[in-house]
């Protein structure tokens, strides 16, 4: 469908491989009659490229179809060569149950030649969260992955799935495609060899969607130009918020403190805010004709993430003052654009020492009773910082 409606010259041709619902994670009989089917599925849905045979392939392995996926490169005559990404979705990257020694050999088999030396393979995984109650989510964290990572913390999707709905989950669906778009080559059409890209690719969708749903679309230029004629002005407090609607660009100064002060962290909320590039560092100020402003400025909207939200689209930012002082910075600028539509900033200048709460977690022996860890937060307070050391 994402073919379809948009401007594409090329789309994806998806198989499925059903392994009859076997209980695999129960039972390792199963998983090399498993494996060597899949390396035969592969085969055949290759030989229908007669005349142009894709030389990129992405699997993506559900459950256990994510340990299948990473046991074909142990097998000689599956095409290794032309994998270059592999998706698990729920994968117990470790045995949930050891109910047999087949199942831990197969496990023993695969983990240490993965990833496939030589190879040129990203590797993501992701798993559920709370809501799996058949694969913990812990289980799905790999060292062996480029990106590990849990429904709840994807842009977009922000929740929990069970075992079965996150191969169906929409949201995620969504992000997937989006990711796995970004990663074509537009020369060859096929996914590209550019491992860094492809995980940049993913990173951007995955954990760190600064702006736009497109990766390409949404690259920040390390360096701007301001215009001298919208508004301009200048902060000189620890927090501020502005909600006045407007019909000229705005640009907001916010003075640093110096390195010794104990503010450090500077947190920026946006509402409405369609901006891709919006928030900047400035080393300078220009004044002209009685007009204070930073005519070329450091980028740093690539620090922004978009924030749930339930009816306005929300971006958080967090900036250590302290490394901008470092680098000979003075100011911080905030770019809001016009907007017919209610929007909104906000801005809290803070020591993060005094937004760090260290929480005792309860044990297990003891009864869970709910406890409160601030009684008030100060005025227009956006960040803190939970500290569970016991984790």
């Amino acid at each position: 469908r994402k073919a379809f409606s948009s401007e594409y010259q090329f789309h994806f041709d998806f198989f499925t491989l059903d392994l009859n619902e076997e209980y695999s994670a129960m039972f390792g009989g199963v998983l090399t009659d498993q494996t060597r089917f899949t390396v035969h599925a592969v085969q055949r849905i290759l030989s229908l490229y007669r005349r142009v045979r894709p030389d990129s392939l992405v699997l993506i392995g559900h459950s256990m179809g994510g340990m299948i996926a990473k046991g074909l490169f142990l097998e000689p005559d599956f095409p290794t060569h032309a994998v270059h990404l592999v998706v698990t979705l729920a994968t117990p990257h470790s045995p949930v149950v050891l109910t047999d020694p087949l199942l831990q050999d197969y496990y023993r088999r695969v983990s240490p030649h993965w990833p496939p030396p030589g190879g040129n393979v990203t590797v993501i995984s992701l798993g559920g969260g709370i809501k799996d109650l058949v694969v913990r989510s812990g289980l799905t964290l790999s060292d062996q992955a480029d990106i590990s990572a849990l429904t709840t913390a994807v842009p977009e999707v922000w929740m929990s799935v069970d075992h079965l709905c996150i191969l169906w989950c929409k949201q995620l669906v969504l992000v997937l495609v989006r990711a796995l778009f970004d990663c074509v080559d537009t020369k060859t059409l096929q996914i590209t060899r550019d491992a860094h890209l492809r995980l940049e690719v993913f990173r951007y969708h995955l954990l760190e969607r600064s702006a736009g749903k497109r990766y390409h679309e949404a690259v920040h230029p390390p360096e701007v130009t301001l215009p001298s004629n919208a508004d301009w002005f200048e902060l000189a407090i620890t927090n501020y918020e502005d909600s006045k609607p407007r019909r000229v660009p705005l640009h907001m100064l916010a003075h640093l403190r110096p390195s010794n002060a104990p503010e450090d962290t500077l947190a920026v909320a946006t509402t409405n805010h369609k901006a891709r590039d919006w928030l900047f560092a400035c080393r300078q100020i220009t004044s002209v004709n009685g007009k204070r402003f930073c005519p070329t400025v450091e980028n740093l909207s690539n620090l922004g993430r978009i924030a749930p939200a339930r009816f306005s689209k929300h971006k958080v930012a967090i900036v250590s003052t302290r490394d901008l002082r470092l680098r000979g910075h003075n100011y911080v600028v905030i770019r809001m654009p016009p907007s017919d539509e209610p929007s909104s900033v906000r801005y809290d200048m803070f020591s993060s020492t005094s937004r760090t709460l260290t929480v005792a977690l309860p044990r297990w022996y003891f009864p869970f009773q709910a406890t409160t860890l601030l009684e008030a937060t100060p005025p227009h307070a956006l960040f803190y910082t939970l500290d569970l050391p016991q984790l």
